[in-house]
């Protein structure tokens, strides 16, 4: 039997030498990207062909008789995930596109056109790819009953002539513009099915991350989105360092009142830093006192157990409700500085030692007077305040001796730099009612104490 065109190109790939890409000149290697690239888009012509074909065969007038039930499988998506060893998402997607483009036969054997003529060309010469060609299928079938043939022909040549020359994204950006140009009517409706899809799940927890999925609706995701490009911003970064980045030490600069500020390197990934925004506005959001026309005071809380032992010696571990990964002593002493958290303090027996809040969590009047010492955002970085912690300088437990839970020992931080001030070498001190740091000596071999925040009124001018 003579080898079939595939089997004789993918014998011609396979000569390919992928070790000779680390030795390419650029030139070299940008020509081999865009040729894989137009290679694979052939390749996805002939996948997406071939998925309508096994779905054609396989359609339910057949029977027992179809392609896909001959093999033991009920639908042709689930036959060709074995055929092809492809996941069920992606053998959808090739029989939805393929059939797209696909030419098909009335019942009386006449031969009919694809259904977008243009598009299928295009793939079929491997200049559009399959994502650009899905987005174009999507966007006009949601206006084909709306919207004129002649309107439809003239969207379809439009779409394909930029996908061949722009990227994927461009594409769908230029094709729900078409859409909702040839049916303005249908915005709403899309809207309102689309808020009814909206939804987060919270997955089981695995070594002490709980995985998230779900979706936002529109106006949600673009609040978050703007709230995260501010947090990814340049210069948007917290002045506390790992323990890596404190060895490769940082410049301290001094600011136009003549603070010294010192100005650490942001070491998290953009999306740790995109977490701790989430963070932030969920704190925010269960720290809300109700108190401004329309509010609603949040009920939520989470209790944070510890037994009194740990919890004085600053050793041991705690648990917090609904996760199963015990968590050190210094975060449940953390978490206990401010009011979202309940404390539940048991005996070496187990017995309720204390449970519910002691006078330890600043109260809304305190942490005004704080922000208005310190600035409206975190102490150490831009974080805005509604984010913080209340944070005890003088912990509120320390080998037994409890920190005042007053305006002179209290400061605002967010809850990444809160974390790190339980568990750094970078310290804390209020000096006449005043919060200095003092920095690590591979930071500052002075070892000298700084001040910190920025007050909406600077009192030292005023003598």
């Amino acid at each position: 039997m003579a080898a079939s065109v595939l089997e004789t190109a993918r014998e011609l790939v396979l000569r390919y030498d992928l070790d000779a890409l680390s030795g390419a000149s650029d030139e070299t290697l940008c020509n081999d990207v865009v040729q894989a690239e137009a290679l694979a888009r052939a390749l996805s012509a002939i996948q997406g062909a071939a998925a309508a074909e096994v779905s054609d065969r396989s359609r339910r007038e057949l029977g027992t008789a179809g392609l896909a039930q001959k093999h033991g499988c009920s639908t042709p998506s689930v036959f060709l995930e074995h055929l092809a060893l492809i996941s069920g998402a992606e053998a959808s997607r090739r029989i939805h596109l393929g059939s797209a483009l696909r030419a098909s036969v009335t019942l009386t054997g006449e031969p009919l056109a694809p259904r977008f003529p243009v598009l299928a060309d295009a793939v079929a010469a491997g200049e559009v790819g399959p994502e650009a060609a899905a987005l174009i299928v999507r966007a006009l079938d949601d206006v084909r009953r709306v919207a004129t043939s002649d309107d439809l022909d003239v969207a379809e040549s439009g779409l394909v002539r930029h996908a061949q020359q722009n990227r994927v994204q461009y594409v769908s950006d230029l094709a729900i513009v078409v859409r909702d140009r040839l049916d303005p009517d249908g915005v709403l409706p899309r809207e309102q099915e689309t808020t009814l899809r909206r939804g987060i799940q919270l997955g089981r927890e695995r070594n002490g991350i709980v995985p998230i999925r779900g979706g936002l609706a529109p106006t949600t995701a673009a609040l978050l989105k703007s709230v995260f490009n501010e947090a990814n911003a340049p210069g948007a970064q917290p002045r506390f360092l790992s323990e890596d980045d404190r060895r490769e030490g940082t410049p301290t600069t001094v600011s136009e009142d003549g603070t010294e500020v010192v100005t650490l390197r942001d070491t998290r990934t953009r999306d740790q830093r995109q977490h701790d925004v989430v963070d932030g506005l969920i704190r925010a959001g269960v720290r809300n006192a109700g108190l401004e026309s329309g509010q609603i005071r949040s009920t939520a809380e989470v209790t944070a157990h510890i037994s009194l032992t740990d919890l004085e010696s600053g050793t041991g571990v705690g648990w917090i409700d609904g996760i199963h990964e015990a968590v050190s002593a210094n975060t449940i002493q953390r978490l206990l500085c401010d009011s979202i958290f309940r404390k539940a303090i048991l005996g070496n027996d187990g017995e309720v030692l204390a449970f519910g809040k002691a006078r330890y969590p600043f109260s809304s009047a305190q942490r005004k007077a704080i922000i208005a010492r310190d600035g409206d955002t975190c102490l150490l970085c831009d974080v805005p305040v509604a984010w913080t912690d209340a944070h005890h300088v003088k912990e509120f437990y320390t080998h037994g001796a409890v920190g005042e839970t007053n305006v002179d020992n209290g400061v605002m931080l967010c809850p990444r730099d809160h974390d790190l001030i339980h568990h750094t070498e970078w310290q804390l001190e209020m000096m006449n009612g005043i919060p200095h740091v003092l920095a690590p000596p591979e930071i500052d071999p002075s070892r000298t104490w700084k001040r910190v925040g920025r007050p909406r009124v600077d009192l030292r001018r005023t003598g």
